[in-house]
């Protein structure tokens, strides 16, 4: 499970995304809570943070190691 933050992730309105950023943190609530929750469950948990293509390089990193 990947996890990104919403801090430090600009909105971007492509027509697909919402861009209400109460909307946004509401839903990041949400997720947080529910990796808190079930965290136990998780064999592999990892949050990726940093401009798009680190959070690419971060996540290449864990799917090939």
């Amino acid at each position: 499970i990947f996890y990104i933050p919403t801090k430090g992730v600009e909105l971007e309105d492509n027509s697909v995304r919402a861009t209400d950023p109460i909307y946004r943190e509401d839903i990041d609530w949400v997720i947080k809570r529910l990796i808190t929750r079930y965290s136990y469950m998780f064999k592999n948990y990892h949050e990726i943070s940093g401009t798009t293509e680190e959070r690419i390089k971060q996540v290449l990193g864990i799917v090939f190691p």
